[in-house]
């Protein structure tokens, strides 16, 4: 592997990093004492976790054990974890039992993120299973957050979960008023 290849993909890391913080820190602006939260997982969340003040009280519920493992850092949160089969493709619970239990929810946010996100189209993946949970997670919710890093946007999978209409926040590292973001501001998407 040559030095040029290794330094760019270090810097893409160190600006996706950089990324990721930001989007972590408009997603606290979310947050109030007392609040139910449910929360899915990946980078952009693990981010955001770190960040979330140790005074928050908060209870949080997901179907990701790394995000249940990273939250458990925080010494006033409650945590939820629902469990059930592991879906190596998103690191979350899967199956009916999942899908069941979450569908007996009713929080105040549900925050996630996501791997393909279009203005069109909507919020979409390509694994069934994490389609179906996803789905369920944003039926349990007052509001959906949905973290993105940019280059997610103007991307589509192969199956939708979400109409963007369905979306409440749309948080990316991106200023509010950028001209990317213009298609996004549709209806009740608040574009943070």
């Amino acid at each position: 592997m040559s030095k040029a290849y290794h330094h760019s993909s270090q810097l893409q890391e160190t600006y996706a990093h950089q990324s990721k913080r930001i989007i972590g820190e408009k997603a606290l602006t979310l947050l109030r004492d007392g609040m139910l939260i449910l929360m899915g997982g990946g980078t952009t969340i693990r981010e955001f976790i770190k960040m979330i003040p140790t005074e928050l009280k908060a209870t949080f519920i997901t179907v990701n054990p790394l995000t249940a493992v990273e939250l458990l850092d925080k010494p006033n949160l409650e945590i939820i974890m629902i469990g059930g089969q592991i879906s190596r493709y998103s690191q979350m619970s899967v199956g009916g039992e999942v899908y069941q239990r979450l569908s007996e929810l009713r929080v105040d946010l549900c925050i996630m993120g996501t791997n393909a996100i279009d203005a069109k189209e909507g919020l979409t993946d390509s694994d069934w299973e994490t389609v179906q949970a996803k789905k369920t997670m944003i039926r349990a919710a007052e509001k959906i957050a949905i973290l993105a890093i940019s280059e997610k946007m103007n991307s589509t999978m192969r199956m939708k979960v979400a109409d963007l209409g369905q979306i409440d926040y749309l948080i990316t590292e991106l200023p509010a008023d950028s001209t990317q973001l213009a298609p996004y501001k549709t209806g009740k998407t608040l574009v943070l």
